[in-house]
C-alpha cells in the first residue's frame, strides 16, 4: 500500500491513476460474454484452493475466472501474452466478486470497487496487505485461510463511498509529496 519515507506513507503507485485511465486500457480488448462471474488470482494455487473457490462461487452463484501465473488464460478463453496485463486487469473489473492472494489483486479490488477476499500468505509477506487495508477500513476483507471465509463475510457489503473518500485524500497526499520530492 504505503511506500515509508520517515513518518509518511505514499500509496501504491497503482493507485494514483484513476479508475477511468485503466478503463481506457480495458475498452481496446474484445468484449467477453462472461456474466455474473468470480474473478480468482490466486498465485499459490493447489488443488485445496481450486476447490475452496468454487465452493464459494457456488454460494454467490456466479462462473469462476482463474487466472494464474503458469496459466494465462480465463478457463477456455486464451489470452495474447502482449495483452496479459490488460487482460488481468479487465478480469477484475467485469469480476461480480474477486478472491485473491496477490497485493496488486488487492490493489484493483478497492480500484475497481469490487467486492473481494484477501488470502494472507505468512511467507509473502503479510503486513503490506494489513497496512493497505487497515487505509481504507478494510482490514475484514484479509483471511488467513480459506476457512476463515464465512457467509457473513462473502455478503458484506463495502462502503466503497468511504473508501473512495479515503482514495481521494491519500492520492492527493502521495501526489503532493511526490510533486515536492521531484522539485
Amino acid at each position: 500500500k504505503h511506500l515509508k519515507i520517515g513518518s509518511l506513507h505514499v500509496l501504491d503507485p497503482a493507485f494514483l491513476l484513476e479508475q477511468k485511465d485503466y478503463l481506457k486500457l480495458i475498452k481496446l480488448l474484445p468484449a467477453w460474454n462472461f456474466q455474473k462471474s468470480l474473478f480468482s488470482y490466486i498465485l499459490d494455487n493447489t488443488s485445496i484452493e481450486k476447490q475452496q473457490i468454487e465452493i464459494i462461487s457456488d454460494n454467490l452463484k456466479l462462473q469462476t475466472l482463474s487466472f494464474t501465473l503458469n496459466n494465462a488464460c480465463f478457463n477456455d478463453l486464451s489470452i495474447d501474452s502482449k495483452n496479459i496485463v490488460i487482460s488481468w486487469l479487465k478480469g477484475i473489473y467485469q469480476a461480480d466478486f474477486v478472491i485473491t492472494d496477490s497485493f496488486h489483486g488487492t490493489v484493483f479490488s478497492i480500484l475497481f470497487n469490487k467486492p473481494f477476499i484477501t488470502i494472507g500468505n505468512e511467507t509473502r509477506g503479510v503486513a503490506r496487505f494489513k497496512s493497505l487495508l487497515c487505509t481504507f477500513n478494510l482490514e475484514s476483507r484479509l483471511v488467513m485461510n480459506y476457512n476463515s471465509i464465512t457467509n457473513e463475510l462473502i455478503h458484506e457489503k463495502i462502503p466503497w463511498h468511504k473508501v473512495n473518500d479515503i482514495l481521494k485524500k491519500e492520492r492527493f497526499a502521495s501526489e503532493q509529496f511526490l510533486s515536492s520530492a521531484l522539485k
